[in-house]
């Protein structure tokens, strides 16, 4: 199954458009028909590639097809606003298939990372002006029509990126930090927020930093975390644990040289995943964090295996991704693999003269899903950079753990 999506910068774009129209009695000599002639294979390149952005190429194990075709839709949001289509669309990632989009004012600008799924159909995405002006949150349905726009005062409350929202009885409800009569050095208390009546609660009264509040881990309990890093020394610390609506405490555990990246979410378990962008070189490992136990589970993995980590379908093993050695592996909480298998990790054809530029990169970016115990989703995003060009693919595959 694939899925390509083509981001292009304008300026660049109109730069292409511009060369294509050069004035055909234009002498072109030496190194400037060189230059003219790598501009026209990236042009006939980008256009090769938007001819197939539409296309989906479906592969299905028959040992697995019955299963896929009794699945829930599994909703994905793509930005597409540098692909020509000024929105976003949801994509469906057990069929490939968009299923609905969503095209707003050029004057409009939203963070992709912050859209949350409010359950029964219904999800919500912050916006802002260009000029980061009338924050405002649209609540829409399952087919991308908007249900409500409703806007807020950003110098209540800040909870994006450092909180979450829910929709609770019909009204919108966001947790994040108190940005009242604020310093811009004070350690911010959290609050829920009513969007609906402006209401506002604190949560509590606290003496020390938090980052970010995540997502409720049983009834009373949220997850949060914090952060700190001396770039000097190299020093880090990450700090993640609950705050208790019961009694207004939070609880911190703390793990040095260690920067946490993705967060998994399981009943009362979090499995944290380690990034490994900036800092000390990754230790390989991931930790399982229980609130309602409030203890903690460092498990050691192999090389290269802790940042693409999630629970599995029962909640009772980790599977990762190692990139490096193109492998998909289960393993037990004390670490040791249980199966494993080779997978496919997708790349771009980028044009080989910018492919083989040493400034060019190229980015993957993974969710795993589960399906079964041994059948998972692997949806890939992959970027190839260099300069202002950006190429973006999507792809996705079912995989089956022996």
């Amino acid at each position: 199954m694939r899925k390509t999506i083509i981001i292009f910068a304008g300026t660049v774009l109109l730069f292409l458009v511009a060369c294509t129209n050069v004035n055909n009695d234009s002498e072109i000599v030496g190194e400037d028909a060189k230059f003219m002639a790598e501009i026209e294979e990236a042009w006939e390149y980008i256009h090769n590639l938007m001819a197939e952005s539409g296309e989906v190429d479906l592969v299905v194990n028959e040992e697995i097809s019955e299963i896929i075709d009794t699945l829930e839709p599994i909703i994905y949001l793509i930005d597409q606003r540098n692909t020509g289509f000024n929105g976003f669309s949801l994509l469906d990632l057990t069929t490939g298939e968009y299923v609905a989009s969503y095209e707003f004012d050029e004057n409009d600008t939203f963070i992709s990372d912050d859209f949350f799924d409010l359950g029964d159909g219904f999800y919500a995405l912050p916006f802002w002006d260009v000029n980061w002006e009338n924050p405002r949150i649209i609540i829409f349905d399952e087919r991308l029509e908007v249900i409500e726009t409703i806007f807020y005062d950003d110098e209540v409350i800040s909870f994006l990126p450092i909180g979450f929202i829910k929709l609770i009885d019909g009204e919108l409800i966001a947790y994040g930090m108190d940005l009242r009569d604020a310093a811009p050095s004070s350690i911010l208390n959290p609050i829920k927020y009513n969007f609906h009546t402006g209401e506002i609660k604190i949560l509590a009264e606290i003496d020390e930093s938090i980052s970010t509040m995540h997502q409720f881990v049983g009834e009373d309990r949220i997850f949060i975390t914090d952060f700190h890093a001396n770039f000097n020394t190299g020093e880090m610390m990450s700090r993640y644990g609950i705050l208790d609506l019961t009694t207004g405490l939070i609880h911190f555990f703390e793990r040095e040289d260690f920067r946490y990246s993705h967060f998994d979410f399981r009943d009362t378990q979090v499995l944290i995943s380690e990034s490994s962008s900036v800092g000390p070189d990754l230790k390989n490992q991931v930790v399982v964090f229980d609130a309602e136990s409030m203890s903690s589970q460092i498990i050691q993995l192999e090389e290269e295996e802790s940042v693409w980590a999630r629970f599995s379908y029962s909640g009772d093993e980790i599977v990762t991704i190692n990139e490096v050695a193109s492998i998909f592996r289960k393993h037990d909480f004390n670490g040791m693999i249980i199966s494993e298998l080779e997978i496919e990790i997708p790349t771009i054809n980028a044009p080989e003269t910018f492919a083989d530029e040493e400034s060019s990169v190229t980015v993957n970016w993974f969710e795993i899903f589960p399906i079964s115990e041994n059948v998972y989703l692997i949806y890939t995003r992959v970027i190839f950079a260099y300069g202002a060009l950006l190429l973006e693919e999507h792809h996705i595959q079912f995989v089956t753990l022996p």
